[in-house]
């Protein structure tokens, strides 16, 4: 503590290191957040696609049997 007070370059290294380090970990925290928004919305629109794709292929299976 007190060879950081006389030595203020080397706090103000220390601090600047930390306030780096924290900067990367919210980025990527918000990056992940961005994917899991990502990933609902496919998932729903995923969800959509097979049901249409699946009365779709039901009406052609049931027209030509029926």
């Amino acid at each position: 503590g007190i060879r950081l007070w006389f030595y203020r370059r080397d706090l103000y290294n220390i601090l600047d290191i930390c306030h780096s380090r924290w900067k990367l970990h919210v980025s990527r925290n918000s990056i992940t957040q961005n994917e899991v928004k990502i990933t609902e919305h496919r998932r729903v629109f995923r969800n959509y696609y097979a049901v249409t794709v699946f009365f779709a292929t039901s009406c052609y299976v049931l027209r030509a049997y029926g």
